[in-house]
């Protein structure tokens, strides 16, 4: 192997570190910051006896300083002793305190401070990555916006909703004369008639890992997940259509990750979340007699989610 090589593959190393280090970096702080901690109160604790000799003195002095009077003075006893006031004397102790406490407790306190400072730098990092990822969905948003409004302007609001979703149907109707019509729309139906696709909906049926055989113990376990979305709504001001969909344990779409709910309105006005009921077979979830439905996010006002919330979002005041 020549030297060229050596060095290359030196670089490619030092550069691999270089990025895994600065991707982890928070990680990494926080961690860090985490040992530091506990090992200064690890140290404090240990010199918790020498500790406690330097507050001894410290007390000693203090008490001796009391009893001295203002203008107090006094002269050396031997030749190493030099003449001395109260000021003099609470100055020279003060310094003899601060060394005898830098030298016990010091490096324990030091370390507390830096391993605090560090989980500073971790929480600003992550922050500052929680930003960057917020104007990067909020650009991506309204890109997707512009598209879409390109895709419709083209070739029409089916078209567009068709390459959303990814679902059409066929339909042939037949008039009085005989003459076939086929018209595509963006509903997809499968084998079974019954099984309609709708947007911004999910199916809670045995697909679903909250489903049972019980309708009561089906719209109990709706109901909880209803709870849960408006608490986290309330809470987080926002909600994409896939962050609901987690709560309900609904399988993620491509148009979810735009598509959500705001909680406040920009008249002031607030918003929760309801499932429209589109039952299956025989319209009987709402009823008491079919275990399985179709579940669409709406407004509690009847109005359906956003297509696309990133473009309503205030960052700074969390609308």
């Amino acid at each position: 192997m020549d030297l060229t090589t050596i060095l290359n593959n030196a670089k490619s190393a030092a550069y691999t570190t270089g990025h895994f280090l600065y991707k982890h970096r928070a990680k990494i702080a926080f961690v860090g910051g985490g040992i530091a901690i506990a090992a200064g109160t690890k140290m404090i604790i240990n010199n918790a006896e020498e500790i406690s000799k330097v507050n001894i003195i410290v007390k000693e002095d203090r008490e001796l300083c009391k009893s001295m009077s203002k203008n107090a003075q006094w002269k050396g006893q031997t030749n190493e002793e030099v003449d001395e006031t109260k000021m003099h004397y609470i100055c020279r102790t003060g310094i003899n305190h601060a060394i005898g406490y830098g030298k016990t407790a010091g490096p324990g306190i030091a370390l507390i401070l830096a391993g605090y400072g560090l989980c500073g730098y971790a929480y600003k990092t992550t922050d500052d990555d929680l930003t960057a990822m917020t104007i990067q969905a909020a650009m991506t948003a309204n890109l997707f916006a512009k598209y879409r409004k390109n895709v419709v302007a083209d070739v029409g609001a089916e078209k567009d909703m068709e390459y959303l979703t990814g679902k059409k149907v066929v339909t042939v109707t037949t008039d009085e004369n005989g003459v076939k019509t086929t018209v595509e729309t963006t509903v997809d139906q499968d084998e079974d008639e019954n099984h309609v696709f709708i947007p911004h909906s999910f199916m809670f049926d045995e697909t679903n890992k909250g489903w049972t055989r019980s309708n009561s113990v089906n719209q109990d376990t709706l109901q909880d997940y209803l709870d849960r979305i408006n608490f986290d709504l309330e809470t987080k001001r926002f909600l994409t259509e896939n962050d609901m969909r987690d709560i309900c344990r609904a399988p993620r779409t491509i148009v979810g990750n735009t598509a959500g709910v705001r909680f406040k309105n920009p008249d002031g006005t607030t918003n929760r979340v309801v499932f429209n009921y589109e039952a299956l077979k025989h319209n009987g979830f709402a009823d008491g007699y079919d275990a399985s439905a179709l579940c669409i996010f709406e407004y509690d006002n009847g109005k359906p989610i956003e297509d696309n919330i990133m473009k309503d979002i205030n960052w700074e005041s969390g609308l």
